[in-house]
């Protein structure tokens, strides 16, 4: 992706743009790209260093043909990954979870973090055993820049798993279309079970509608 004039540290919701934006924090911070780059080498040790490297790149326009977005060429930056053991890998070729895991080290490390961070389903693309990993960057996020709020949707027990019942908001939806919202710090039976089990467990062997039981007879309702 190409560098837009007056616009830093910012990506595409589909996270297009993430090589610019750590660019960015390159520019901005030396000390504080080295430590988001250390940290991110803890997670993957395979990894060496990233690598940032100018080539032909696109501009991401507001204009569409269709259904289809406009790309404008340019000149821009590359993102390529040096392996432990010598190779170049460019990001096309690295997994989803690599490149989601780099993308969250880059918003916690940006000097202009978002207000409100929408996140669809981290779980996608990522391992069950490195959903930890993610929420602990995600949990620093929100004390580091306590100005950002996190918003994620998830439909991965492992995902459920590393939350209090107090921090989950189970929506329902009724037969009129109506959706129905719980915490499910007040459903009865999380508060029969969490003491036994986790979160996700509960989930898996109860399903939707026995958690939205209420453990008291007050319920909130968003038509």
């Amino acid at each position: 992706m190409a560098p837009y004039p007056h616009r830093t540290f910012e990506m595409e919701p589909s996270g297009f743009g993430l090589a610019v934006c750590l660019d960015d924090v390159l520019g901005d911070d030396r000390e504080r790209f080295a430590n988001l780059e250390s940290r991110f080498r803890g997670l993957f040790p395979e990894i060496k260093q990233i690598k940032l490297r100018g080539e032909p790149a696109f501009f991401l326009t507001d204009k569409k043909t269709a259904d289809a977005p406009i790309f404008t060429p340019a000149a821009g930056k590359g993102l390529h990954f040096e392996l432990a053991n010598g190779g170049l890998v460019p990001a096309s070729q690295m997994s989803d979870g690599v490149l989601l895991v780099l993308a969250y080290l880059a918003i916690l490390k940006s000097p202009q973090a978002p207000r409100v961070l929408l996140i669809e389903e981290p779980e996608n693309g990522v391992h069950p055993k490195r959903l930890n990993d993610v929420m602990l960057i995600l949990r620093e996020l929100i004390k580091e820049q306590d100005h950002t709020q996190v918003i994620l949707t998830t439909h991965s027990p492992y995902m459920v798993n590393l939350f209090k019942p107090e921090e989950v908001t189970l929506c329902t939806k009724g037969n009129d279309g109506a959706i129905s919202v719980r915490r499910l710090s007040e459903s009865k039976i999380v508060r029969q079970q969490v003491d036994t089990f986790t979160l996700g467990e509960i989930w898996t062997a109860e399903g939707d509608e026995k958690l939205a039981e209420p453990a008291d007879t007050d319920e909130e309702t968003v038509s």
